[in-house]
């Protein structure tokens, strides 16, 4: 008779979190001397400022850009709501140069009203065409220890900004969350952050 092994404990494995010094070199990878790189550098910027998912990044067209007033219009996401984002400066300057200098070049018939569009065949650009630009020609594998996609943007748009002090609900609004505890389980606050949190918030905390 065999004796039975005991299960194993099958921990889920935790998501890499990017450091922002992390995310500030992963934004300065393009090069912006290349057609290719702004683009890069555009989408990237918006997909890490806004929280963007990756569907929502690629189906965004002209006219979801609103630069007078600074927003940038995303129309059904995964929930099938639309929402209002703020178009940060970083993200407004290479989404203005993408505009100026790579779009007129890749242009064609089947472009349409695409804001992304590939250079290939003119088509709107595929939905994983980033990522796999950070997997195979950035090689993020390599520099980070585990393939960057357009969901690790996410994920550090979020723990930034709660890092940096914004409430639950606003970072809910911003990623388009239907339940706050969506939020609350895709973000990670780091236990040191919750350490200083704690020491400045909680009465029994404040240090004498």
């Amino acid at each position: 008779m065999h004796e039975e092994l005991p299960a194993r404990n099958h921990r889920p494995r935790r998501k890499l979190v990017l450091r922002i010094e992390q995310m500030r070199q992963l934004l300065e990878m393009p090069d912006l001397e290349t057609l290719e790189g702004i683009r890069d550098r555009a989408a990237l910027e918006l997909a890490y400022g806004l929280g963007m998912r990756s569907g929502e990044l690629v189906n965004l067209n002209l006219g979801d850009i609103d630069f007078g007033s600074g927003t940038i219009h995303i129309d059904c996401g995964k929930n099938g709501w639309a929402r209002m984002l703020p178009l940060n400066r970083w993200a407004a300057h290479f989404l203005r140069l993408y505009l100026e200098k790579v779009r007129p070049e890749w242009v064609g018939p089947k472009s349409g009203v695409a804001l992304w569009i590939s250079p290939r065949d003119h088509k709107r650009m595929h939905r994983y065409a980033i990522s796999r630009r950070l997997l195979e020609f950035y090689h993020t594998r390599e520099l980070f220890g585990e393939s960057i996609g357009l969901h690790h943007l996410r994920h550090a748009c979020a723990t930034h900004l709660l890092l940096g002090g914004a409430d639950l609900p606003s970072v809910q609004a911003i990623l388009g969350h239907l339940k706050l505890n969506s939020t609350q389980v895709y973000t990670q606050i780091t236990p040191t952050h919750l350490v200083k949190i704690h020491d400045r918030f909680h009465p029994r905390g404040l240090k004498i």
